[in-house]
């Protein structure tokens, strides 16, 4: 991995970069953070499900300040049951070669103390390729091609650094990131509170959004359940031979709902004829303790009285409190939301 650190940072790639002058020195300095991120990092587990229901509810989730009450764990380590992004390398080693983002790692960094920004340091880890690695130490250093198939299948971890992000905390009326150049504040893009997921280019921005989409999904109650895997006894022995406790691992399971929920928008009490569906949908809810507004995930579900049928069409006839019927031409395929 060392190589590879000292081969982005070369070329201009990365989040920061020490510039101590010595790309070797930089490369072991980023290293050397990470690992102890990895040792403090609390540990995480995002099942199938809950991992299509954040990649989907990304692509309308506003564009909101990070606050550290969002954020699940001072330093984490998060792996998804399927890829969150996949993309194709640009430069490196991989160039244009398919990259899938599959965990995430976040905490502290003393290089963002010396932009005098707070925030956190995401770095974004994908499934390791030993043939990939192979086929390149046999086309860089002729070593033959089986002794590097062996060398490779013996020594590369299933997961690999990838790309990381800087992510800032406070309310933000911008998208933004660290240069590597300058150590400096720099805007991304402009957005506002209509600005959503689905807006933002793909990367590590986009790949960032989906993870602060989970974050708010798994704090937020009656959305994610949270629960501690058993290890196995091969890990337990692992652990105390290691000399250290056996990492607690939290598992996050999307909760599924058939009941009919409230509608909060509503005024006054009206009788409805029919059923409908409401797609999931973020609403934007002010938080006097943040100052600052926080999306919050309203769950599908069922609207209307119990055993009516339910309406597929994009007209549902209300009757209000005098008995009279009114037409509702609401799209009930298109998510809403209230300010």
């Amino acid at each position: 991995m060392h190589a590879s650190v000292v081969s982005a940072l070369g070329e201009g790639r990365g989040a920061i970069s020490p510039r101590t002058g010595n790309l070797r020195r930089d490369a072991r300095i980023l290293m050397e953070e990470e690992l102890e991120r990895l040792k403090a990092a609390e540990l995480f587990y995002v099942d199938a499900d809950m991992t299509r229901l954040a990649v989907a509810a990304t692509e309308t989730l506003p564009v909101h300040g990070l606050h550290p009450t969002d954020v699940p764990a001072p330093a984490g380590f998060c792996v998804f049951a399927e890829p969150i992004a996949t993309y194709l390398n640009e430069g490196g080693d991989f160039d244009g070669q398919p990259t899938s983002i599959v965990a995430v790692s976040w905490g502290d960094s003393p290089l963002m103390r010396l932009t005098r920004e707070r925030g956190l340091w995401m770095t974004q880890w994908t499934w390791k390729q030993p043939d990939a690695v192979a086929a390149q130490i046999h086309q860089r250093h002729g070593v033959p091609l089986a002794r590097a198939l062996d060398h490779a299948h013996r020594t590369v971890g299933p997961l690999a650094w990838e790309n990381e992000v800087t992510m800032l905390y406070g309310a933000t009326g911008q998208l933004a990131t660290l240069t590597t150049a300058s150590n400096e504040l720099a805007s991304v893009e402009d957005v506002d509170e209509n600005t959503r997921g689905a807006d933002i280019a793909g990367g590590t921005m986009h790949t960032g959004m989906i993870v602060r989409a989970t974050w708010l999904l798994m704090n937020q109650p009656g959305v994610a359940d949270i629960d501690t895997a058993a290890l196995s006894r091969s890990e337990r022995r692992r652990a105390k031979r290691d000399g250290r406790e056996p990492p607690a691992v939290r598992v996050v399971r999307m909760i599924r709902h058939t009941e009919d929920h409230p509608n909060p928008e509503e005024g006054a009490p009206a009788r409805y004829r029919v059923r409908w569906t409401v797609r999931g949908h973020w609403r934007r809810q002010w938080y006097p303790s943040r100052g600052d507004h926080r999306p919050v995930w309203i769950n599908p579900h069922l609207k209307g009285p119990d055993g009516a049928p339910l309406h597929t069409g994009q007209t549902v006839h209300v009757l209000d409190n005098k008995g009279e019927s009114r037409r509702r031409d609401d799209d009930v395929t298109t998510s809403k939301e209230s300010t």
